[in-house]
Order: C-alpha cells, then structure tokens, then sequence
C-alpha cells in the first residue's frame, strides 16, 4: 500500500479518466474472497461435531435399551458364575460390533462421495488419509464411551434382582 500514489499517479498519467476508487493489497483481496470458505469450514466443523455427538446418543440409547432387556439374561449369567468384566466385554463387543459394521459400510460410501465431490473441496484432496483415518477413530472412540456406559450399569446388575425381575 506504500505505492498507492505512485501507482495512481502512472494509471492517471496513462488514462486521466481512469475511476480509482478502491485500492486494495492482494493479501486483503485474498482474505476478502476466502472469508466465505472460512465461514462455511468452521460451520461444518459445528455440524460435524453435533452429528458425532448426536451418533453416540443413539449408540447410548440403542445399548442402554439392550442392556434393559436383557437384564434377566446377564442376571442369569451372573447367578451362574460369569465374571462381571465378562459381562461388560460382552455388552462392549457387541456395541463396538454394530459400530465395526456401520464403518465397513460407511467408509466406502464416504470415499465414492469424496471422489465424486472432489471439486468442491478446497485444500482437500479426495482421498485426505488424515480425514479418512481420523473420523473413524473419532467415532470409535465416541461409540466405545457411549457404549461403556451401558455396559458398566449390566456389570452392576444384581443377579437375585435380575432373577426376579420377570
């Protein structure tokens, strides 16, 4: 912007009736044109993070709620000698089963989408092993505390109760 005048002055010396009205640095016209695109990152950042969080709410709901039927069936395992980590590895692997399969389906499907949204991504290739890594073991991870939860309340079932429960 130091050269402003100088600038001005060759453009009026060339053509006086040249409008020069709003001059700006290539830096500040860079960061006027990708405002937008930080904007919407940051929005889908926000979204991202409601979606993962409302994905382990239902993983919570869906274990919570097996978790409650079952109840008269870990009673009984428990009444006949099963150890109460065996129980929560129980309720654990089949959480993080379900989860296993719903990454085995949903990879795939997310990699055809990238490639084929490519374009629209900026700063992103379609095949990003970051994004493609990262996402998964973000959602293991919420899938694997919604689901301890769940498991840690069928490890603490009393089997006498659970016994008379139906």
């Amino acid at each position: 912007m130091a050269l402003a005048p100088a600038v001005t002055a060759a453009i009026r010396s060339v053509d006086p009736e040249q409008p020069i009205t709003d001059m700006r640095s290539m830096e500040k016209q860079i960061h006027n044109r990708a405002i937008g695109l930080n904007y919407m990152a940051a929005l889908m950042g926000v979204f991202g993070a409601i979606a993962l969080l409302l994905s382990a709410i239902g993983v919570y709901g869906v274990m919570s709620y097996l978790v409650s039927e079952q109840t008269h069936e870990i009673g009984l395992r428990m009444a006949l000698g099963a150890a109460r980590g065996s129980v929560m590895g129980m309720v654990l692997r089949r959480g993080l089963i379900t989860t296993g399969i719903g990454l085995l389906v949903g990879l795939p499907l997310a990699f055809a989408f990238a490639r084929l949204m490519a374009s629209l991504i900026f700063g992103v290739a379609a095949t990003d092993a970051v994004t493609f890594v990262s996402i998964p073991v973000a959602l293991i991870m919420a899938a694997t505390l919604a689901v301890y939860v769940p498991a840690r309340r069928a490890m603490n079932i009393d089997p006498i109760l659970a016994l008379r429960y139906e």
